[in-house]
């Protein structure tokens, strides 16, 4: 180093690593994006034991995060209930709630856990009947 030069040392611990991750973000897809903000938000709730739809398992006892991308609520034909999709960034679920014309706190991009037996739906989708769920913040 020149005489009177004064080294610097100010850049903020780890500041490569976050403007190399900033940058991944910006070419990366959208669900790519989604399926690790959803991981992280796994983590920061300290359940990390949850499964991702792509790995859904018929006849298995699970449990998802994610964000609801539909609802629909059913209140003619074939009976009430409100039917949903929730995506985790790896794949698309149904669920469904049998016998219910509302759900309070529901709604269209709400973070949701979602616990219960899965089943092969009718649209070939991995289904949750009347499952246990959880809103998310």
């Amino acid at each position: 180093m020149p005489e009177g030069a004064v080294e610097r040392n100010d850049e903020p611990a780890g500041l490569a690593a976050r403007l190399k991750r900033g940058l991944h973000r910006l070419g990366a897809p959208a669900s790519e994006l989604v399926a690790a903000d959803l991981s992280r938000d796994a983590e920061s709730h300290g359940r990390t034991r949850r499964t991702p739809i792509a790995d859904l398992r018929v006849r298995s006892y699970s449990s998802i995060l994610g964000r609801l991308t539909l609802i629909v609520f059913e209140t003619g034909g074939a009976g009430l209930g409100v039917r949903a999709e929730i995506s985790d960034g790896s794949g698309t679920a149904a669920i469904v709630w049998m016998g219910r014309g509302r759900i309070a706190g529901l709604e269209t991009g709400s973070r949701l856990r979602v616990t219960g037996r899965v089943a092969e739906g009718e649209d070939g989708l991995r289904t949750f009947y009347n499952p246990e769920y959880q809103l998310v913040r």
